[in-house]
């Protein structure tokens, strides 16, 4: 099986560099359940799926994005669509929705990385929870370095300031919700 061992809590590699998570013990108990020995790879994801059609492993044990050119090269179980969930009490009487509720109830400010759904998905960002989302180019296949970080607008403190430190600002306007855009550059333009 290969493994790419970052994910904790789903697969990672303990103080005595162990294999351990979710995904290890759920790997571990379908080769007991075929009567085989578990046998891992430590490797990339980028070298995943090339490394199963070439027969250099029969399972790759990791989180993958179902995709439909994935599904035509290999078998995908999406048994993990629903990978955060929160439990409340009965009758929800807080009447939490989803995890950004629990946040912005303590005070806090919340932020998505986007870096797996951008290059997947469509993301509408007027349409999330989050004060933040960011997502970098190198998972699109752009240069390494390059990244992009979404703030909505109505956290920012004051004219010229944002909880980052002072940026220079660079407005987009979406259907509903004005958006800024920090940083599509190779250096942030934070200005302190």
């Amino acid at each position: 099986m290969s493994i790419n061992p970052t994910l904790p809590p789903m697969q990672f590699v303990d103080e005595r560099g162990q294999l351990r998570g979710l995904n290890v013990d759920l790997g571990n108990e379908i080769a007991q359940r075929l009567c085989l020995a578990p046998e891992y790879v430590r490797i990339d994801f980028q070298a995943m799926v090339p490394g199963l059609q070439a027969g250099r492993w029969d399972v790759i044990n990791t989180g993958i994005f179902w995709t439909e050119e994935r599904s035509r090269i290999m078998y995908l179980v999406n048994y993990g669509s629903q990978a955060v969930s929160v439990l409340t009490p009965r009758g929800n009487p807080q009447n939490i929705r989803e995890i950004a509720d629990l946040a912005h109830a303590a005070g806090a400010l919340m932020m998505v990385d986007g870096a797996q759904s951008v290059p997947h998905m469509p993301v509408d960002f007027a349409a999330l929870a989050c004060d933040f989302f960011a997502f970098t180019g190198h998972k699109m296949l752009g240069p390494t370095g390059v990244g992009v970080l979404v703030q909505r607008l109505a956290v920012k403190p004051g004219e010229g300031e944002s909880v980052l430190g002072e940026v220079r600002w660079h407005p987009v306007e979406q259907d509903t919700d004005p958006v800024a855009v920090h940083g599509v550059h190779e250096e942030p333009e934070v200005v302190r």
